[in-house]
């Protein structure tokens, strides 16, 4: 499981990893950068394939999460409790694509996302406000350790996340996104 000779994490739909700790926090600004490949976006229509979530540990299913969407159409989604946001680009099941999200203020509107360093439209919106405070799971969605959604799991491979706690501007985004890019020889 490599891409351009460097590893990368295969998930089988039944796998995730979580970590102990809250990387961001509240509904502030962020900016996270995924190379993924999903070899998988079947499934019923609603089933999300969670590259990374955050969760709320004070509200019942709060959660941020960035994933590939069935949902009748195909497409990078940001779901947060009751709301989120589509985009109409695709996920590549054939190539690993590199994704940036930047959220510049709290809530779901206040998104936009990149793939492969273009950006992407906007398919829809339910604005909802973000809001985590608890641990983080990547490939799936829930609460770390205790209330993990295993049916929302990632099928496929993830080379590398990097997650920033600001909106990054567009000359800093560029920059990561360049060394991504030219580090996993993507486009």
């Amino acid at each position: 499981n490599v891409i351009n000779g460097l590893p990368v994490i295969r998930f089988n739909g039944s796998q995730y990893l979580g970590f102990t700790e809250s990387v961001l926090s509240g509904g502030e600004n962020r900016t996270v950068f995924i190379v993924a490949k999903p070899t998988s976006l079947a499934g019923t229509p609603g089933i999300s394939h969670t590259y990374l979530n955050y969760g709320d540990a004070t509200v019942s299913l709060a959660r941020w999460a960035f994933f590939a969407q069935t949902n009748g159409d195909i497409g990078h989604t940001i779901g947060l409790q009751g709301g989120n946001r589509f985009w109409v680009t695709d996920p590549s099941t054939t190539q690993f694509q590199l994704a940036a999200l930047v959220q510049s203020g709290t809530s779901s509107s206040d998104c936009v996302l990149y793939v492969n360093d273009v950006l992407s439209a906007v398919q829809s919106t339910s604005a909802a406000t973000c809001a985590t405070t608890a641990t983080g799971i990547i490939g799936c969605h829930g609460l770390f350790p205790s209330n993990v959604f295993e049916g929302d799991a990632f099928i496929g491979d993830i080379a590398e996340i990097v997650t920033y706690n600001a909106a990054l501007s567009d000359a800093q985004r560029a920059v990561v996104s360049t060394y991504l890019a030219q580090k996993y020889r993507l486009y």
